[in-house]
């Protein structure tokens, strides 16, 4: 159970975690420009 994500945990995470992950990636890629 700690290696295989719960299908809820997974979708928050893609919900929640990646737009953030990915506005910081964008959000230093345009600092480092």
């Amino acid at each position: 159970d700690f290696y295989l994500p719960h299908p809820d945990h997974r979708a928050l995470s893609q919900t929640f975690i990646r737009p953030i992950v990915d506005d910081v990636l964008v959000f230093d890629y345009e600092i480092d420009k």
